[in-house]
């Protein structure tokens, strides 16, 4: 692949004349390969513009920077991090440009409204891809997990495997981390779903306050938002929000959706799922209140995005 194009839309600064021929491309120093691009990344411990002397002598064609390293070969970018993201995407055909991408972030319940909206997808005739915690799926081909949203290489190739099966669809955990890392940059959504927040993660993230503006980075690449209107940071996620947004709550009757008539039994949860014009019975068969959002906000997205209420529960 030509730099050139490997480097579209990636925050270019400046770039050497010579429009290089690319063979890979790799953030890790580890990794390199004759011909490839290595892309210095500034972490906590290590900052990968110390290796970019040692990544040309073991073969690469040319370092992407975000700091100058005093090498010829070299394209300056704004932000390394978004812009590794950026070219993943661009190296592999930008293959996550061919499907529905929803997204679902929150402390608690990303996993099981992920795998509710690929079952809901699927049975309205939608090939669905999964990437998460668990499991990562192109259709029913299942892949390991090793984080709960991979680095940014191996999710455009788990996009790409999606392709190549036959998925329209892919539903998939935001973490915080991979919000500040960057590792969506360049993506686009056509819904998120805003589960819940509480205090974990504040090692990482420093401060409960760092932790729930990096939540909210989600909705700045969205086309919907679908906020759980109970949760205590409702409020916080909707304000200024620049994509529409719908809310639901099992609580509050100002909420877009809300969850009337519930019933806990052991066998699982039901109640009457309400909207502007619309209303049905749900069954779900996981037991608890948690189990009452969980599926309200997999229903509110799937109807928000056009699929009709009675077939989607």
């Amino acid at each position: 692949m030509n730099l050139s194009t490997l480097v579209k839309d990636a925050g270019v600064l400046s770039a050497p004349k010579k429009d290089y021929d690319i063979t890979n491309i790799t953030d890790d120093s580890r990794k390199i390969t004759p011909g490839c691009a290595f892309v210095c990344i500034e972490g906590s411990r290590f900052d990968g513009h110390s290796a970019a002397a040692a990544a040309m002598q073991a073969g690469a064609s040319v370092i992407i920077a975000q700091k100058d390293t005093g090498i010829k070969e070299q394209v300056l970018v704004k932000d390394t991090r978004e812009a590794y993201s950026i070219m993943c995407g661009n190296y592999l055909g930008n293959p996550a440009r061919r499907l529905k991408l929803v997204g679902v972030t929150g402390t608690n319940g990303k996993t099981t409204t992920t795998f509710l909206l690929k079952d809901i997808f699927e049975r309205l005739g939608e090939k669905t891809g999964l990437v998460g915690t668990i499991k990562n799926m192109a259709g029913d081909e299942e892949n390991p997990s090793s984080l709960t949203t991979p680095e940014p290489m191996e999710l455009h190739t788990l996009f790409a495997e999606m392709v190549e099966k036959g998925c329209t669809c892919c539903v998939m955990e935001v973490s915080s981390q991979a919000l500040v890392q960057k590792r969506v940059a360049g993506l686009h959504f056509e819904a998120g779903i805003f589960t819940n927040l509480t205090q974990e993660h504040l090692d990482y993230h420093g401060s409960l306050e760092n932790y729930i503006a990096a939540k909210k980075k989600l909705f700045e690449i969205c086309d919907l938002a679908v906020v759980n209107f109970d949760d205590a940071n409702a409020t916080y996620m909707l304000e200024g929000m620049k994509c529409r947004s719908i809310t639901f709550s099992a609580k509050q009757d100002e909420a877009d959706y809300t969850a009337k008539n519930i019933q806990l039994k052991s066998t699982g949860a039901e109640y009457e799922l309400v909207g502007s014009g619309v209303i049905g019975r749900v069954h779900f068969g996981v037991p608890g209140m948690f189990s009452v959002y969980n599926s309200m906000g997999a229903a509110v997205c799937a109807v928000e995005l056009g699929y009709p209420l009675q077939k989607v529960i």
